[in-house]
């Protein structure tokens, strides 16, 4: 097991290497942007990037939003050279390039939810579930994941998050924002409730 308390030594920035149990072969990177107030309580938030597979920069966007919205943000990075082009990220390895179907144990989008459980048991997080995040790319692989099961089927997200009780994190004309009040403009309708037990 790949030790992971440094991604929450201090504040900030920081990065690590990470392997998956189930892909030993295919080498991750984690980027962790850590909130100044942090304990085990604290929400955990995974960042999927785009196509462009840059981890640390979709980390770095979330810097300036952690300690307002008392998160710890990873983003997990599927370098290229791992997993390579779209079948591996965007699908997931559903299918191999002649469209035959891979076992479902040899999909991706486990990654998320072994992740989570090493967190736990290092005791980085006592919570119960996680929120994802994906844009692009990444937006694929979150939705492609929740629509399979990964995040149902897992007994550790498998609840339902509801509404938040004092804020949401909501995308306007292409920017992120924060917004500390209940309500959403109708215009941004996507929003994406995460400040729950």
């Amino acid at each position: 097991m790949i030790e992971l308390t440094s991604l929450v030594d201090a504040p900030g920035a920081s990065s690590l290497p990470y392997v998956d149990p189930a892909f030993p072969d295919r080498p991750l990177a984690l980027h962790a942007a850590r909130p100044r107030e942090y304990d085990a309580g604290t929400p955990v938030l995974f960042v999927h990037h785009g196509v462009g597979r840059n981890g640390e920069d979709y980390r770095d966007y979330w810097l300036d939003l952690v300690d307002e919205a008392g998160v710890l943000a990873i983003s997990i990075e599927f370098p290229e050279a791992s997993f390579p082009e779209h079948l591996w990220y965007h699908f997931g390895n559903l299918h191999a390039k002649d469209g035959t179907a891979n076992p479902r144990e040899a999909w991706t989008f486990g990654i998320d939810a072994r992740l989570f459980e090493q967190l736990r048991t290092q005791g980085i997080t006592t919570r119960q579930r996680y929120g994802l995040f994906g844009h692009s790319a990444g937006g694929q692989f979150v939705h492609r994941m929740v629509s399979f099961g990964f995040a149902i089927a897992s007994p550790l997200p498998s609840a339902p998050m509801p509404a938040p009780t004092r804020c949401r994190i909501w995308r306007h004309h292409g920017r992120l924002a924060w917004e500390r009040r209940t309500s959403i403009p109708t215009h941004c309708a996507r929003c994406w409730p995460f400040r729950s037990r």
